[in-house]
């Protein structure tokens, strides 16, 4: 509809011109004062988008880089993908990059020595804070409660109380992370070990378990840790004990006593068992040295050829003894003995065997060359040869030192009260004396002689 549509009676002529005139002329005035504002609007709107999107450029770069972590000296990552672990080992100390939170992550793990200490759970109960207590100084109780007192059942069903050290490291970081909870490691580790510690001193008498030492190969304490070691393997623990002690142990506090001198007797008579065992090489070494453990197999042997009946056997063997005694070399039924092995007092057992024999050879001879001489010296004259044996007989006895020789008129008569002969006194006593000196040094000889064949009685026969 146009302003000529319009009857007069609607629309006053005055109105109309004069809202015409109006309109017209700010519409004109408006659009002249709105291009510079809109100008300045666009050109702010324009730098605002471009700070904005350098901000979000900036915000998307942190977004990224945030995920870069840093994995410590003592640590190993996992890194993780929603949720999921990239990578197929673990991270070593460094810088890293992982997707950045929440898509991803790097899940750091300890991988340090831990230290663990079962001090209570086999234990008289004692203070919080005491469990270090002097044994000596432990209460000793009327009876042992359970859920009370701590201790350990063995297998000749008595009751110990023993106290235990364990360390450990986490050695598979992946494995660690995906099933164990760090509130609950210590009491994983702990019950393994538990667990590990109720069954092997089931096992063992409570003998063995007061005189275990680390030293044994097959100790309590390695055999605790194999079964705890296998248990945190089953559930894929990622962690690897490092060693179980058994830190002290104790029988019940008032028999502490009784098993104390149990074993004070029992270690006495080990005590006397290694040195009669000692003293025992010893003796076979002083007397046959490196071949001792060859002739008593020999021996063993030829006892049992006789007792079998075995002659020819036993004559084999005999003479194979008589050969490492003589140190001629010997091989016989898988024992091979080198020449000269024998040596000690059985080599010089034969030597002197042997210059007696000689000795008595010779002598013998003699006297045989020497009664010779006087039967054919009795042929040929008789009294001659008693006369000349009187003499010599007469002459072997008055020089004796010990004999005094008074010469008297002949048809006298005297009568005489000798007294012994002051030097000859001295004589005798000075020999006797002399008698004493070499005996001792005879003795003080043989033992020098002893001791250099006496061995080490920790040394075994190999070591031999």
């Amino acid at each position: 509809m146009s302003d000529s549509d319009l009857t007069p009676s609607e629309h006053p002529p005055e109105l109309h011109r004069s809202a015409s005139v109006q309109l017209r002329r700010g519409r004109e005035q408006a659009d002249g004062l709105m291009d510079p504002a809109n100008q300045s609007l666009a050109e702010a709107l324009r730098i605002t988008y471009k700070v904005v999107q350098i901000a979000m450029i900036l915000l998307a770069a942190l977004f990224l880089f945030s995920g870069m972590q840093r994995v410590d000296e003592g640590q190993s990552g996992i890194p993780l993908l929603l949720g999921k672990p990239t990578a197929a080992g673990q991270l070593d100390p460094g810088l890293h990059f992982s997707a950045p939170f929440p898509l991803g992550e790097i899940v750091k793990v300890e991988s340090g020595n831990t230290k663990l200490g079962i001090m209570r759970s086999y234990w008289p109960r004692v203070a919080v804070g005491s469990e270090e207590m002097d044994i000596d100084k432990l209460s000793p109780l009327p009876q042992i409660s359970p859920g009370v007192d701590g201790s350990l059942v063995t297998a000749d069903l008595n009751l110990a109380h023993a106290q235990w050290k364990v360390e450990y490291r986490r050695t598979n970081a992946r494995e660690y992370a995906q099933n164990i909870l760090p509130d609950d490691e210590e009491k994983i580790v702990k019950g393994a070990v538990e667990s590990g510690i109720v069954r092997i001193v089931a096992g063992v008498s409570i003998d063995s378990l007061l005189k275990q030492t680390e030293s044994d190969e097959f100790s309590v304490a390695s055999r605790v840790r194999s079964i705890a070691q296998e248990r945190l393997n089953k559930i894929g623990s990622g962690i690897l004990i490092e060693s179980v002690t058994l830190y002290r142990v104790t029988a019940p506090v008032r028999l502490r006593s009784q098993f104390e001198s149990v074993l004070s007797a029992a270690s006495a008579a080990s005590t006397q068992r290694e040195r009669a065992e000692g003293a025992g090489r010893a003796t076979l070494n002083k007397v046959a040295g490196m071949a001792t453990p060859d002739l008593v197999e020999l021996i063993q042997r030829y006892e049992t050829a006789v007792e079998l009946g075995e002659v020819d056997q036993a004559d084999r063997v005999l003479a194979a003894i008589n050969d490492v005694f003589e140190g001629r070399a010997v091989e016989i039924d898988g024992i091979s003995i080198p020449a000269d092995r024998a040596s000690g007092e059985v080599t010089q057992i034969i030597s002197d065997a042997r210059t007696q024999a000689v000795s008595l050879r010779e002598s013998a001879e003699a006297d045989l060359r020497t009664f010779n001489a006087k039967v054919a010296q009795f042929e040929a004259n008789a009294q001659l040869m008693m006369f000349r044996d009187w003499v010599s007989a007469y002459d072997t006895f008055t020089s004796k030192p010990f004999v005094q020789t008074q010469m008297l008129p002949a048809g006298s008569s005297w009568e005489m009260v000798l007294n012994a002969d002051p030097e000859l006194a001295k004589e005798i006593y000075r020999d006797i004396n002399r008698r004493k000196v070499e005996e001792q040094q005879q003795q003080r000889m043989n033992e020098l002689l002893e001791k250099r064949f006496e061995i080490d009685p920790n040394v075994s026969r190999e070591a031999g």
